[in-house]
């Protein structure tokens, strides 16, 4: 038995404008069986993340490569 899928989450590598938002916002509204797309706005919880996990990454390589 197969499974089925009722969404996706796409992650951007870094964010962008309202305007290249819009244009990829209605890029995904034109595939098959879309009906909606929500923009998440970074804000700085995910500012804090990212920060995070390039200290994380960092320490990680001086460790390994010390």
């Amino acid at each position: 038995m197969s499974d089925r899928y009722n969404g996706f989450v796409v992650t951007l590598s870094h964010p962008i404008k309202d305007e290249d938002a819009n244009a990829i916002k209605d890029c995904i509204l034109m595939l098959r069986g879309v009906i909606d797309v929500q923009p998440i706005v970074d804000d700085m919880e995910a500012l804090c993340v990212r920060m995070q996990v390039t200290t994380d990454l960092k320490k990680k390589l001086m460790l390994r490569f010390a």
